[in-house]
């Protein structure tokens, strides 16, 4: 028999939906950026982990922690996660950071744990 722990389920989907939210209203100044992707990974250019894709209207989006391992850390840190979309799997679109750690009043430091990559 699996065990859920409901509160652990509820943070979650609220990190889901926070994420969905924020995807399309585009929370942060940075502007969208487009690239073609050749083989994989698909990102080449920062270390995106723990992707999960969604389909929406034709395109496919892809949520992602940014994990950055600044000096003087051993581990890495997710200060930010990213979103991706595409309507063809090839042209690829970055969009603004939809959330940042520092959103989360409970996460130490600014940023969400270490992770041993």
């Amino acid at each position: 028999m699996i065990r859920f722990n409901k509160a652990r389920l509820v943070g979650v989907r609220l990190v889901v939906l926070s994420f969905v939210l924020a995807a399309f209203t585009g929370l942060s100044a940075q502007n969208d950026t487009t690239f073609v992707a050749n083989g994989t990974p698909i990102i080449k250019y920062k270390y995106v982990g723990d992707p999960a894709a969604m389909v929406h209207d034709g395109k496919v989006y892809i949520y992602g922690g940014h994990d950055e391992c600044p000096p003087p850390n051993e581990h890495y840190l997710i200060n930010e996660w990213c979103v991706f979309s595409s309507p063809d799997l090839k042209t690829w679109t970055e969009h603004p950071v939809p959330l940042k750690a520092k959103d989360f009043s409970w996460a130490k430091g600014g940023s969400m744990g270490k992770s041993g990559h």
